[in-house]
């Protein structure tokens, strides 16, 4: 995150932004390098010990 300012807690919590917007940059080349990997994960599936699904 290049604004440090969006991680600073104090007792829990996270200052209101005085700008419009959150704060946050988003890198145009990551994210189209990210869209051309795609993705690989899976859910993980639960379950109890009778061997139905669980959530």
């Amino acid at each position: 995150m290049n604004n440090s300012e969006l991680s600073d807690c104090k007792n829990g919590y996270v200052k209101i932004p005085d700008k419009p917007g959150l704060g946050v940059e988003i890198d145009d080349g990551k994210l189209k390098q990210s869209a051309e990997t795609g993705h690989d994960w899976t859910n993980q599936i639960w379950r109890h010990e009778v061997g139905s699904i669980a959530e």
